[in-house]
């Protein structure tokens, strides 16, 4: 759109833009997160609630030995090559639904993010094998942990895809105001989100959510989400919201704003 306005190199700029906010919102999410829940939250604030304690959905294991709910390595054992085949298995048939499922949305003419296909017809798989005799035959440690794999492989493919020399190239505005966004979402998630949302570990883990995608994109959030929850503990909340508002309602009112300013500056 910008390079048809007659902005020669648009392209350039936008992806070098998208990748450093990519790595930024990654880098800071945790960190923010880790601080508020050092500085705000008690102990006992940081105790798993009890509809929480459901170590196989964060993809985590519980131990006796750690208290309940905590996370840790999971063991050798876990790695068994027929449930992770499973898992793969699982999330390929899911991907192929939901790839029928964009191109049916994208058929009504409204714009909807490419993965938004998927993330639906994994919702309803999930929720329709709940009520099978088969639902304890679906291996969620493995699916976490095979989707933990595919979010490190995008991170990593984003950072090694990164044109430091172009970013230089583009002189000091555009640094300036990719630094200056960086530290707007800190400013703005630590003192003024993190109190909205409810000052609490929920809170906190919401937090590093919106540190990835609003810099970043939806597996930004997740991937931070998830690193703050396997130092602590699961947290239902974000996994519920940060997935439906980062996937579907934010890239809606983001293609809306960014195309009315589009349009009034061309003016």
């Amino acid at each position: 759109m910008l390079e048809g306005m007659g902005l020669k190199g648009a392209g350039t700029v936008a992806m070098a833009a998208a990748t450093f906010g990519l790595i930024a919102g990654s880098v800071i999410g945790g960190p923010v997160a880790e601080r508020l829940i050092q500085r705000h939250l008690t102990s006992e604030q940081l105790e798993p609630k009890d509809y929480e304690v459901d170590p196989a959905l964060a993809g985590f294991e519980s131990d006796e030995s750690l208290p309940q709910g905590h996370a840790k390595h999971m063991s050798d054992d876990e790695h068994e090559f027929h449930q992770y085949a499973t898992a793969t298995y699982a999330l390929l048939i899911v991907m192929a639904l939901g790839t029928v499922a964009s191109k049916l949305l994208q058929s009504t003419g409204i714009t909807f993010p490419t993965y938004f296909g998927a993330l639906v017809m994994a919702a309803i798989t999930r929720n329709i094998m709940e009520l099978t005799p088969y639902s304890h035959k679906l291996p969620m440690e493995k699916i976490v942990s095979t989707g933990n794999i595919c979010l490190s492989l995008f991170l990593g493919m984003a950072m090694i895809s990164l044109k430091l020399w172009e970013l230089e190239s583009l002189a000091l505005p555009l640094i300036t105001i990719l630094v200056a966004q960086v530290a707007m979402i800190i400013l703005l998630t630590y003192f003024v989100a993190f109190r909205m949302l409810g000052h609490d570990y929920d809170a906190a883990v919401l937090v590093a959510g919106i540190c990835g995608f609003s810099l970043g994109a939806t597996p930004n959030a997740m991937a931070n989400m998830s690193a703050v929850c396997y130092k602590y503990h699961y947290s239902t909340k974000p996994f519920l919201i940060v997935p439906i508002i980062g996937a579907m309602f934010v890239d809606l009112i983001n293609t809306g704003v960014i195309t009315v300013f589009l349009n009034l500056i061309s003016l």
